[in-house]
């Protein structure tokens, strides 16, 4: 195995990071005194103002090795440092020497002193991972150092872009629908937000149906704090997850004026009524979610329906039941 002019040893490393007295990576101090051997061989000093112990590896790109010091010196003379080559060359496992490699392969074509020094550099800092729910690029008015969000939770930037979906307000059952948190949690969010002057919460009568309901909404407040963090929060549209419907719509209830109210009916225990119901009022929007909405066989019986035998209504059941069949077989 060919190996690099001249040999390294854990004194050449202390002598080449420190060049004299070693001093603690972790507050700068002077003055160690010298301490018992590690496991894997390292001198080990104690930093006597910080009380923390270090050796020549600690902080460098050899930091928290299980190797020993022969290892690594014996690794920077190589020639090659692929793994194979330093698992012929030490006694080492694979999987250190592919540690080894990947550490040393960057200075593959350094000299031996050249790659004295690498080793010693600082180790790199894994980068901060970015926000998704920062906005990218930011406006040229923005300042990244500004930026509000790494002061919220991840529960609180999507409970304040379920907010900004409904800029008129909604309650915290419907808050925590769109932003997928649970309805325990949200409540406590939604206090902070109210805390911070986020989020403002207000009695309101809000139509539901036939009728009138007093409920507790929530809305985005318009204080300088709400705006400056709409500013960095970037926009998602959410809507409520899709079920399959069993109930009819509030909006359609009033047209069941008589016998049982919209609210108790079920389309699968009285689907007819329903289907005729609304496939014959005057509503366009009604008669539209019917005809998507109620199964084949309800649609298929309503066709044969007095006042729905009609030519325009039974084209117009027709074209539904053909159009489902086609997606259905379409591959």
């Amino acid at each position: 195995m060919n190996h690099l002019r001249g040999f390294v040893s854990e004194d050449d490393l202390v002598s080449s990071r420190w060049d004299g007295a070693p001093s603690c990576p972790s507050c700068g101090a002077d003055g160690r005194a010298l301490s018992d051997p590690t496991t894997t061989g390292w001198r080990q000093w104690r930093c006597c103002a910080c009380r923390r112990k270090f050796t020549v590896a600690t902080g460098t790109r050899m930091h928290s090795t299980k190797l020993s010091p022969d290892a690594w010196c014996g690794a920077a003379t190589l020639v090659c440092v692929s793994p194979d080559a330093v698992m012929e060359a030490l006694p080492v496992s694979r999987a250190s020497a592919y540690r080894v490699a990947s550490v040393l392969s960057p200075a593959a074509g350094y000299d031996l002193s050249a790659r004295v020094r690498y080793l010693l550099a600082g180790r790199e800092e894994p980068t901060a991972p970015v926000d998704p729910w920062l906005k990218s690029p930011l406006p040229t008015h923005l300042k990244v150092e500004d930026n509000p969000l790494p002061q919220f939770s991840e529960g609180s930037k999507a409970t304040i872009n379920a907010l900004r979906n409904r800029v008129f307000g909604a309650t915290a059952a419907k808050v925590a629908e769109l932003s997928g948190v649970s309805c325990s949690h949200t409540f406590k969010v939604l206090s902070d937000l109210e805390r911070r002057d986020i989020a403002v919460k207000e009695r309101r009568g809000l139509g539901h149906g036939d009728g009138l309901h007093v409920k507790t909404v929530w809305r985005l407040s318009n204080s300088p704090a709400c705006r400056t963090l709409s500013s960095y929060l970037r926009f998602r549209r959410v809507t409520a997850a899709p079920t399959a419907p069993d109930k009819v719509p509030a909006r359609f209830w009033w047209l069941f004026w008589s016998g049982s109210h919209g609210s108790r009916l079920r389309i699968s225990e009285h689907g007819l009524h329903i289907a005729s119901t609304l496939l014959t009022s005057r509503d366009v929007c009604a008669r539209f979610w019917a005809l998507r909405n109620m199964p084949d066989s309800i649609l298929a019986e309503c066709r044969d329906m007095r006042g729905l035998d009609t030519a325009d209504m039974s084209k117009m059941i027709t074209a539904e039941l053909n159009r489902r069949d086609s997606s259905t077989s379409a591959p």
